[in-house]
């Protein structure tokens, strides 16, 4: 029920939408509708005027106007006229008093703002031979009441000719002429200054600037006592922007000038205000981050010093630098580069001239603070890197024709007291080999952390990985490293040598840090299989000589009991996976593990199983077979010579109930299996 009921409100406010699409507003005769969309739906509303862009045709606001119509503006209003038919016209005295006027047939008490009334009736336009309109309201307007008239009336003699419409008004409008009863929009070229509606050749002395003028109707020349503000003065005529060659002086008179005053005198510039007057301007003093410079007795403002000709001083561009300040430095400045002026250099610069330079231009050295052609003798060495002159070459550097190289040539490779020579002085000396060249150590042995390479006369710090080892301190071929001895890497080679050290690995002839993955390890030696006194592979890369607790054997290798399952072998023993239990063991009744017997357990439970079996047979013969024992000898059985019953083991049968021989016979007949002699 709950959703039927939901279903039929549904439809219930589909049908209400569509419906509302169905409606049409009607507006009263002197309104216009609007047509508009809002979601699904076209609202129409009723307005006295239609929007911006859009056109009156029959009572209806439109964007266009339709086919066989033509679009009519009068500055005022827009709409759409069909040529081949008539407005409609009431006859005279149509409606009464109350609703006097005749709208498209409908009586209504005033005509429309988008009409004009004409013989009572409500007119889109006026009749050719009543051109001119009166409107009842203040200067050039079109709302209110308005009459169409052959002539203007006497209480609106004023004519005024706007885009396409004569207009009867109290008075001319602002920016016109006054010409008899006619309003001008514009004055004649030998009086072109309009001041109080009359134009003149000059304005008078107490109006003396001209300001351009717009109106919706003309543009013309106005006089007035000073300029707007956002105008300038240029020859008595207010500006928007000052003409080429002069600038904004922004004093009283707020001028354009040819040459900034004494108060003022910087031009600076601004491009973002370059259609205003405030582009080029006189100020008092440059702007933050801006400097003086004086072009053709003209002082600018500029963002910088326009050549390599000129340096910054005090905030100037100068051709030369002051007496004060001789030096001239270059910097950056909001990453521009700029020449200043400065007493000295700075310590980190060299003096080249009368200019501070970081580095001096080839080929000249520095010395001391300066740029000179050679090395003085209180610093005889030139550094190459640099060509700064030193008194010694520097760590890691050699000497070489009085310069300091970072390493000698190859025609002089050996270094003896600091200077690189074609050889050592002593011809048996040993050197060593270094980043710069080989040292001369005038020593028959190699000292320090260095070795003699085999064959040579150097001594050196690396012995070549790929190709050499070390043998007792000599760096010698590869080949002379025979098994079993080891290679271990040092830092300054491998190491030929016995065995590996304790923290390491041997892997063939290789000492590792770790074995390979797919190698074994046994007594620290990466193999292939276990062997010797370790035949087990344990966590799939130690071999041990026994597996450990929770782990069994199967074919040299310990797996845990999940990993023995995985394989079939469902049963344990002596720490030992099996398919099936070996011999002399059994299957454990509750895990699935294998015992062993036990012979001793085994004989005793034997023995105590034959006993318990005597033990029953006595009591079955006792019971089901005994007869009593015979009589001879003793000297009376109960009064029966020759037969007796023992009653216990006292002998006591006195108390016992002696049975006749009948009753014995009797006995023996049943019992005879038992006989007794």
């Amino acid at each position: 029920m709950k959703t039927n009921s939901i279903y039929f409100v549904h439809f219930r406010m589909v049908c209400f939408l569509i419906a509302l699409q169905d409606i049409e507003t009607k507006c009263l005769p002197t309104e216009l509708s609007v047509l508009s969309k809002q979601w699904s739906q076209t609202i129409t509303s009723c307005t006295k005027s239609c929007p911006v862009n859009q056109y009156i045709f029959q009572q209806a606001c439109l964007k266009e106007c339709p086919q066989f119509t033509t679009q009519i503006d009068n500055g005022f209003i827009k709409y759409c006229i069909n040529p081949f038919v008539n407005e409609l016209e009431c006859p005279s005295k149509f409606c009464n008093p109350e609703y006097s006027y005749c709208l498209n047939g409908n009586c209504v008490s005033s005509c429309p703002e988008y009409t004009v009334s004409h013989n009572g009736s409500c007119l889109m336009k006026c009749p050719k031979e009543l051109p001119y309109i009166t409107a009842y309201c203040d200067g050039v307007c079109y709302t209110g009441a308005k009459f169409c008239s052959k002539t203007c009336p006497y209480s609106h003699p004023y004519i005024f000719r706007s885009l396409k419409l004569l207009h009867c008004l109290v008075e001319c409008p602002k920016y016109t002429s006054i010409d008899g009863r006619f309003c001008k929009l514009s004055c004649p070229v030998d009086s072109p200054l309009l001041f109080n509606n009359t134009c003149f050749k000059k304005c008078p002395d107490t109006h003396p600037m001209i300001v351009i003028q717009t109106s919706p109707f003309n543009q013309i020349f106005t006089c007035r006592t000073e300029c707007p503000k956002d105008n300038a003065s240029f020859r008595n005529v207010c500006v928007f922007v000052c003409p080429n060659g002069t600038f904004f002086d922004n004093g009283l008179q707020r001028q354009c000038v040819d040459q900034c005053g004494n108060k003022r005198p910087f031009i600076t510039t601004t491009p973002s205000e370059r259609n205003s007057i405030y582009y080029k301007q006189c100020v008092s003093s440059c702007p933050l981050r801006k400097y003086v410079l004086n072009r053709n007795a003209t002082l600018e403002c500029v963002d910088s010093c326009p050549s390599s000709m000129f340096s910054l001083y005090n905030n100037s561009c100068v051709l030369k630098c002051p007496l004060s300040y001789p030096m001239q430095m270059i910097t950056t400045v909001n990453r521009i580069e700029i020449t200043i002026c400065v007493k000295s250099c700075p310590n980190d610069m060299f003096i080249h001239g009368k200019v501070c330079v970081y580095r001096c231009p080839t080929p000249l050295v520095h010395y001391m603070s300066k740029c000179v052609s050679e090395c003085r003798k209180s610093l005889p060495i030139i550094l190459k890197i640099n060509r700064t002159c030193i008194a010694a070459c520097p760590v890691r550097s050699v000497r070489y024709n009085n310069t300091c190289i970072d390493e000698c040539p190859k025609h002089a490779p050996f270094i003896e007291n600091g200077t690189c020579s074609a050889h050592c002085a002593d011809a048996n000396s040993l050197s060593v080999n270094s980043s710069v060249g080989k040292t001369c150590i005038n020593s028959e042995t190699c000292t320090n952390e260095t070795m003699l390479m085999n064959g040579t006369n150097t001594c050196i710090i690396d012995c070549p990985r790929k190709t050499h080892v070390i043998i007792k301190d000599v760096c010698t071929n590869i080949s002379e490293c025979l098994e079993p001895h080891v290679l271990q890497d040092t830092k300054r080679g491998y190491q030929c040598q016995e065995n590996c050290s304790s923290d390491l690995y041997r892997n063939g002839m290789m000492c590792v840090s770790q074995c390979p993955g797919d190698k074994l390890i046994t007594d620290r030696n990466c193999t292939d299989t276990c062997y010797g006194t370790r035949p087990f592979k344990y966590g799939g890369t130690e071999c041990v000589s026994e597996c450990p607790d929770e782990y069994f054997k199967h074919q040299n290798e310990c797996l845990t009991a999940s990993s023995c399952w995985a394989y079939g072998l469902y049963y344990t023993f002596n720490k030992t996976c099996y398919v099936h239990c070996p011999p002399n063991t059994s299957r454990h009744p509750k895990v699935q593990i294998c015992i062993p017997f036990d012979s001793s357990k085994i004989l005793s439970e034997v023995i105590a199983f034959l006993f318990l079996a005597i033990c029953l047979f006595i009591v079955f013969y006792l019971m089901c077979c005994f007869k009593g024992f015979n009589c001879t000898g003793l000297k009376s059985c109960n009064g029966n010579p020759g037969h007796r019953y023992l009653n216990d083991e006292t002998g006591d049968n006195e108390s016992r109930n002696v049975n006749s021989i009948e009753e014995n016979r009797a006995m023996e007949d049943s019992n005879s299996i038992c006989d007794q002699s």
